[in-house]
């Protein structure tokens, strides 16, 4: 009976808290007053922010959902059942509610009430010819077919599809309804992005864990909650470091927190405040108490989450009236070229702007290393200091080229987006590689038998394609080649030189493959001498060809920049286009150097630790979140 109770009183306490801080933030923020010439009406002007407190709640249930299925609960089980119930019912939920905010984001923006009868044609036009109506109908979409697969998944496979299209499901509205334009210019669509998948991860996943525990064994509670809090620990990360980058593009001084808007950004990190605490309770105390089965440890986990969600909700329903809620006219956190020096060596390295999401790759990549050596040294084991160095070193540099001088001068200059990727492809993915991630997480986290996927697991199904590729002398080369086309001589040019998103699609494209090339010719790859050689030549040659091509096309390549932002530094020699080519020669030839080096030196073998040292930056994030007493 206790159990049945709480299991009411959570979701309770999380949508009770959301619709009364919904209804008090919107009120007060004054959004739900109408306009002088609004002709919407009420139904619409708070259906809109409750639609989409519904979206976000019942999105976050299947992700969490998914995510926990996979992660954290035996498959087949009862609670892995009853967890892909929840997800199935508020998939459902989820696409009736993003139908409903197409609706009336559709009335809104016309400004007609509900269901008038003379929108004729141009709800239609809406939902095909305007930007902000396709993202609705995408939205839409992408949840009916998140329910679709949540009544068909199965194996892991299908779930981690699911959970795949489930996040993907929260990205459109937020890609259409926050800035996203010039690069000169403040643009948080990343750092909002990952808020909303963050929130929905820790919101959701608690939720669900609620919904299931009397499901889970006594004996395994404790391993689920550990694996849930791992999750949760690095959502809250992901929380505050998108948040406050998110908040300060937007506001841009200190002044505007005394605006509404920035009373609700306030209102929200309090909420975030008291979750760290309620958090840090869970994982420091709740957990230890499962883990010696203490008689109370139950009821003051489920007390504990019941108060985390009601929290929760109040953030949810602050953040639903933070989307409808006007920011500050005029935030001044943008880039002016026409405020920068000419690009030269000393600005790239002087000059800064936070990236939130390489931020947090970077960040975690340091911290969760160095947390696998200091398990290594606790039982007595040694690990190499030179690895340690090369992944410090790829981190570092990493962090540089995307957070400094060379972002703040992509958005402007053709020569510093192909320096960026001729680091990205050519140079940094060596000192990854030479880290051994894939190997430190061998010797440092033990394989599940339940059947759930951790750190070791995803991190081998991730090396298993990059091995198949780097294995074979001719794909890591023309793996190159593609790259270089994406990044350089498609349509993904003009999107990185204009939106963070389209940055950050275009650093993960670089990086990925450098990486799997890397992987080819690093010495501890497995491939013949001559096959490395044979790969660091074709290398050679596709990076002179795209060289010479770059330079050749620089001045009409550049153009998307010059239309965007102008051109701030004039004829200045140090800014001129051509210079591309020789920067792709310089540094990508670098790179090849080093890497023929190595091969010459140390010619073939295999990791010590057996592993390929394939996988570089993903797998990292796991090596501190896993315990051995997850196994």
């Amino acid at each position: 009976m206790r159990t049945m109770r709480i299991t009411r009183t959570a979701p309770l306490a999380l949508i009770g808290g959301g619709l009364v801080a919904l209804a008090i933030a919107f009120s007060l923020s004054g959004a739900s007053e109408p306009a002088l010439l609004d002709r919407t009406g009420p139904v619409v002007i708070w259906g809109l922010p409750v639609a989409k407190f519904g979206v976000n709640l019942a999105a976050a249930v299947v992700i969490g959902a998914l995510l926990l299925s996979v992660t954290a609960l035996v498959p087949g089980g009862p609670a892995q059942r009853r967890a892909l119930a929840l997800a199935r019912a508020s998939a459902l939920v989820w696409t009736a509610c993003a139908a409903v905010v197409a609706l009336l984001t559709f009335q809104t923006v016309a400004n007609l009430p509900l269901l008038a009868p003379d929108a004729g044609d141009a709800f239609a036009t809406f939902f095909t010819g305007v930007p902000l109506g396709r993202a609705t109908v995408a939205a839409t979409v992408l949840a009916a077919t998140a329910a679709v697969l949540t009544f068909t998944a199965r194996s892991r496979a299908t779930l981690v599809v699911s959970a795949a299209v489930a996040l993907a499901g929260t990205v459109p509205l937020v890609l259409n309804s926050h800035a996203a334009g010039s690069r000169g210019h403040a643009d948080s669509t990343v750092a909002i992005v990952l808020h909303v998948l963050a929130a929905s991860v820790w919101v959701g996943g608690l939720l669900v864990l609620i919904a299931v525990r009397s499901a889970i064994p006594a004996d395994q509670r404790a391993v689920v909650v550990r694996r849930y809090s791992s999750l949760a620990l690095a959502s809250f990360v992901a929380l505050a470091v998108s948040g406050t980058v998110g908040a300060w593009a937007t506001l841009g001084s200190w002044q505007e927190l005394l605006s509404p808007y920035g009373a609700l950004v306030l209102g929200k990190t309090a909420a975030l405040s008291l979750l760290f605490a309620c958090g840090a309770a869970q994982r420091l105390v709740v957990v230890r108490a499962l883990d010696r089965r203490a008689p109370s440890a139950g009821r003051h986990f489920a007390a504990l989450v019941v108060g985390e969600l009601a929290i929760m909700g109040a953030a949810s329903g602050v953040a639903a009236a933070l989307a409808r809620t006007t920011p500050p006219a005029s935030p001044r956190t943008g880039v002016d070229g026409a405020l920068l020096p000419e690009f030269g060596v000393v600005p790239a390295l002087t000059q800064w702007r936070v990236d939130p999401l390489w931020l947090l790759v970077c960040g975690a990549a340091v911290v969760l290393y160095l947390g696998g050596i200091r398990r290594l040294r606790r039982r007595g084991e040694s690990w190499p200091a030179l690895r340690t160095a090369s992944w410090l070193g790829g981190a570092a540099l990493l962090l540089l080229v995307t957070n400094g001088g060379l972002h703040v001068y992509q958005g402007f200059l053709l020569s510093a987006h192909a320096a960026t990727q001729a680091i990205l492809l050519g140079a940094l993915p060596l000192l990854l590689v030479g880290g051994a991630p894939g190997t430190l997480i061998e010797r440092t986290v033990e394989s599940r038998r339940d059947g759930t996927v951790g750190a070791l697991e995803a991190t081998r199904a991730i090396a298993r394609p990059i091995r198949w590729i780097s294995t074979r002398p001719l794909l890591p080369t023309i793996v190159l080649a593609l790259a270089l086309a994406a990044t350089l001589a498609s349509p993904l040019q003009r999107y990185a030189a204009l939106t963070e998103p389209g940055y950050a699609v275009s650093v993960f494209v670089a990086l990925a493959a450098g990486i799997v090339f890397a992987s080819a010719v690093v010495p501890a790859a497995g491939l013949p001498r001559g096959d490395r050689f044979f790969a660091l030549a074709g290398a050679a040659i596709v990076f002179g060809a795209y060289g010479a091509w770059v330079r050749a096309q620089a001045p009409l390549l550049e153009e998307v920049w010059f239309r965007a932002v102008g051109n701030p530094w004039g004829d200045a020699p140090s800014v001129a286009p051509e210079w591309s080519g020789p920067l792709l020669w310089g540094i990508a030839g670098a790179g090849l150097a080093v890497a023929a080096a190595l091969v010459a030196r140390r010619g073939g073998g295999v990791d010590p630790g057996g592993v390929p040292v394939t996988t570089a930056v993903v797998p990292a994030f796991a090596v501190a979140t896993e315990s051995r007493a997850d196994a």
